[in-house]
């Protein structure tokens, strides 16, 4: 007879998810005001460097606003995990491989994979 140990497969960490992949923002929610985001802003994808950084890159279709082609902010994650902190504003954080929300008092925003 032959015994193995188990092997447990861990969850990955909230900035594991994070940093693994880049972000489009679909749903911004102000004061319960609900908004489906522009085409123009769905092609656009915001990574979350694992040094701290966020790196957006903006998609072929512009919006009507001027856009530069490479916008930067920094990030970082406390509570656990449960709280992402972006240029100074905190907001709790649900983050999976499929969906991440921001919500904090004021509203929130709902970005997917890109």
């Amino acid at each position: 007879m032959l015994l193995l140990p188990a092997c447990e497969l861990s969850e990955p960490s909230s900035k594991e998810i994070l940093t693994s992949q880049g972000w489009k923002l679909v749903i911004l929610n102000e004061l319960g005001d609900i908004y489906q985001t522009e085409k123009c802003e769905q092609d656009d994808c915001i990574f979350f460097n694992s040094d701290g950084f966020i790196t957006t890159e903006m998609g072929s279709i512009n919006c009507d606003w001027d856009e530069s082609s490479e916008l930067m902010s920094t990030w970082s994650l406390s509570g656990n995990g449960l709280t992402i902190t972006v240029d100074g504003f905190a907001f709790s954080l649900d983050i999976s491989k499929k969906k991440m929300v921001w919500s904090s008092i004021l509203g929130g925003m709902t970005f997917e994979p890109c």
